[in-house]
């Protein structure tokens, strides 16, 4: 037992003198075999308490997205959607645009208590990564939820998240050009760069959660920016932690140039371990702009649902054989002024207290009335990979 406990003080000393000195584009090989060994031996230390890789857990995404046996979708994704809620209302800026039944400390579905485990609470200064952990002590489950951006222009914490999100090119080479739209100022990135490793910083996060809490099935969640770092995070220890996410930012360049992913690591990554879960505007649009947008995952739709005003009209991602070959030959990509209608439609999509309402709305036989169509079709503009299930 005490070779244990100081293997697992050698594992958070290692995680943490990588984060203090994360490398950018191009690290050395050295440092890439030194994550794998990392990698090892956190595998390692499951097996030895008998986790395992994932098999048959609580969060059996399969079953959750085929609400298998029914009532398995409306639970789990209820604990997300609170979880996540609860993420947005309990750190800067606040937000209280949805309202969850607790004062913070955690909540309960269907009669089970999730706690907040507030000495993981991740809110740095001036910003970064924001995170925050709950538990279900009873089945041994934990969710770890990562924040979305904020968006106002005004706050430096918001202009650390835009900055990144120029970075990993979320809007492809119209990125730059969106950040101003919404009032930011590129060139002001400069000065918040120290702050951008948010791939490593979310990795850290993770490892020492799992140090903490290593008899516990984990899942990583998150909406936005928030379900990237959940997937990308989740996507350095396949077959040991899971990613169920909403309408994650698109994570193909994050994978290639702060992971150092090869385009064969990427095709080998579990795609059912790693999920986003989107309205097809929302991440149909995303896929437009961002090359391969979540190349190594699979996508899920909520595809009966009224879309938000400024989408009606516009062609339906997905919604036939033809719209590939539509949005391939429009300008949009490239040309800020076709794009604004598309803009605009993925904006009203995109938030969050709407995700609340199509995830969890039930039909008239109390069984969700938008359950997902799940593809890795659904991933990329480029090419179809495979059939929905």
């Amino acid at each position: 037992m005490r070779l244990f406990l100081r293997f697992l003080t050698l594992v958070v000393r290692l995680s943490t003198a990588r984060s203090q000195s994360y490398p950018h584009c191009g690290e050395a090989e050295d440092d890439i075999l030194e994550e794998h060994a990392l990698n090892t031996q956190l595998l390692q230390v499951s097996h030895a308490l008998h986790r395992g890789p994932i098999s048959g857990d609580f969060w059996d995404l399969k079953a959750i997205l085929t609400d298998s046996p029914p009532g398995t979708f409306l639970s789990r994704m209820g604990v997300l959607v609170q979880a996540v809620s609860l993420t947005y209302n309990t750190s800067r800026p606040l937000d209280n645009t949805t309202s969850t039944s607790s004062h913070g400390e955690g909540f309960s579905v269907d009669g089970v208590k999730w706690e907040r485990l507030r000495e993981f609470d991740r809110d740095p200064t001036p910003g970064g990564v924001f995170a925050r952990v709950f538990v279900d002590r009873g089945s041994k489950a934990g969710l770890v939820v990562f924040k979305g951006i904020c968006t106002n222009p005004h706050l430096e914490q918001c202009q650390i998240d835009q900055c990144y999100l120029i970075r990993i090119q979320n809007y492809g080479l119209l990125s730059p050009i969106v950040a101003r739209l919404g009032g930011f100022s590129p060139e002001a990135c400069a000065q918040h760069q120290q702050h951008l490793d948010y791939a490593a910083q979310a990795n850290q996060f993770i490892r020492q959660v799992q140090t903490a809490l290593p008899d516990y099935q984990l899942l990583l969640t998150g909406h936005s920016l928030g379900g990237m770092l959940a997937i990308v995070t989740a996507a350095q220890q396949p077959h040991l932690l899971k990613a169920l996410t909403f309408a994650p930012t698109p994570f193909n360049v994050v994978m290639k140039q702060e992971l150092n992913f090869s385009q064969e690591q990427i095709r080998a990554l579990p795609v059912n371990e790693l999920v986003a879960t989107c309205d097809p505007y929302d991440c149909g649009i995303n896929a437009l702009y961002a090359q391969q947008a979540r190349a190594g995952s699979e996508t899920c739709l909520y595809l009966h649902t009224e879309e938000p005003a400024p989408c009606q009209g516009l062609v339906l991602p997905y919604g036939s054989t033809s719209w590939r070959e539509q949005v391939s030959n429009s300008p949009n990509s490239t040309n800020i002024t076709a794009a604004i209608p598309e803009l605009l439609c993925k904006g009203s999509a995109h938030r969050w207290r709407r995700y609340v309402d199509v995830v969890l709305r039930k039909n008239s036989q109390g069984r969700p009335a938008n359950l997902p169509v799940c593809s890795t079709d659904f991933s990329i503009l480029e090419t179809a990979l495979q059939a929905a299930r």
